[in-house]
């Protein structure tokens, strides 16, 4: 209790119309002398109508179903505790709601902005010192192609127009297999081929810049490419639609 004697349940109950007549008077005649007492019972009352319409906002915005088991409370709730209750369901209603609405699963998105960090790293000198007979190239390619799931022809790997074949190596991205296939173009400037097991639809050949870098990518039976390099864009689309062609996997 207070000093008056005057505690917040006696105050919501007042507000609520659950006081006997007597306690009533004494909490009016309390509040027509006691500023404080008057702010604490201010401060219990809530805006019924708005919550009310807060909540019927939401609903209407929810995807059919999200809600279906927080409904608007029924008639037989219509005091300050019960309306207190709807606006903290409201409130967790609300939140649970913007996560699902903003905090997106993630997708083929993921593996391409981190294959484009990893890119960010590359320098000339990464790759310019690789040189290897073909025989090498073609063995490394077929033991990363192997536990890739998908044999691309070394042909089509080391022929790519204005680039100079330099590695295959195996990478992952969450516990899937992540093969890159390391390239100079004409002006000593890496690029890579990227390819990793998906389960998103298939999506023919899409040009895009990741980092700032010049990038393009599709799916197709399952897998997702990506080239990606600091070239020009075009150069990019055209190897990018170069390979899609020749694995037989989209364009």
């Amino acid at each position: 209790m207070t000093a008056n004697g005057i505690d917040d349940e006696d105050l919501v109950a007042y507000l609520d119309g659950e006081l006997s007549a007597e306690r009533a008077a004494q909490i009016r005649a309390a509040l027509e002398s006691d500023v404080t007492l008057r702010d604490r019972l201010s401060a219990l009352q809530i805006d019924t109508a708005a919550v009310r319409s807060a909540f019927d906002s939401l609903l209407d915005q929810a995807p059919a179903g999200m809600l279906k088991n927080t409904t608007a409370p029924p008639p037989a709730l219509i005091g300050r505790r019960a309306t207190a209750i709807a606006a903290s369901l409201l409130i967790v209603a609300a939140l649970g709601f913007t996560m699902g609405r903003f905090s997106a699963p993630p997708e083929t998105e993921d593996w391409r902005m981190a294959v484009a960090e990893y890119q960010l790293l590359y320098r000339s000198e990464t790759l310019s010192h690789l040189v290897r007979e073909d025989d090498a190239l073609e063995r490394e390619r077929a033991r990363v192609v192997a536990r890739l799931g998908l044999d691309i022809d070394g042909k089509t790997l080391m022929n790519l127009d204005g680039l100079s074949y330099r590695r295959a190596q195996l990478l992952g991205f969450e516990d899937a297999p992540l093969v890159q296939f390391a390239y100079l173009d004409g002006n000593q400037q890496p690029l890579a081929f990227c390819v990793t097991p998906t389960g998103a639809a298939d999506r023919p050949v899409e040009s895009a810049n990741l980092k700032g870098l010049s990038a393009a990518s599709w799916i197709a039976g399952g897998y997702a490419f990506l080239v990606i390099g600091d070239i020009a864009p075009d150069h990019v689309r055209r190897t990018a639609e170069t390979l899609a062609g020749a694995i037989g996997k989209g364009a």
